[in-house]
């Protein structure tokens, strides 16, 4: 298992400091708040839980799609840096997900519904395209 890091540099490069801060914790990988001195954006650090080369490769292929990426429904990936031999992805912090954006709306009329579903579509159609 790969040993969490604690609230310290680990990235000279972007000067990137990791909280304790859990966002999320799965099964393969962990998301964790961080910051960095050369961007004022809230940041997270997608990082592996334990250390199998499968996980690794798996983030290696996220980061490489990620970087392909630039689309207004989808979060800002930054760029990878390593971490105890892993790669540690790191994203933009986004404060809602698209069930707080929907119950947020509390009743959302047909229109705005509908809308949120092609611009969830478009999101999905347009990563799709990137395969091809």
């Amino acid at each position: 298992m790969v040993a969490p890091p604690t609230i310290k540099q680990i990235d000279q490069r972007y000067n990137l400091v990791l909280s304790n801060k859990v966002i999320y914790d799965g099964g393969t990988n962990s998301i964790r708040a961080c910051k960095s001195s050369h961007c004022k954006q809230a940041l997270v650090a997608k990082m592996i839980n334990y250390h199998e080369p499968d996980l690794v490769q798996m983030l290696e292929r996220e980061a490489q799609y990620a970087t392909k990426i630039v689309h207004a429904n989808i979060v800002k990936f930054h760029g990878t840096i390593a971490h105890n031999d892993a790669p540690v992805l790191i994203y933009d912090r986004f404060k809602y997900n698209l069930d707080d954006a929907i119950h947020a709306c509390r009743r959302p009329s047909k229109e705005k519904r509908i809308q949120m579903c092609i611009d969830l579509l478009d999101a999905v159609a347009w990563m799709h395209a990137l395969d091809t």
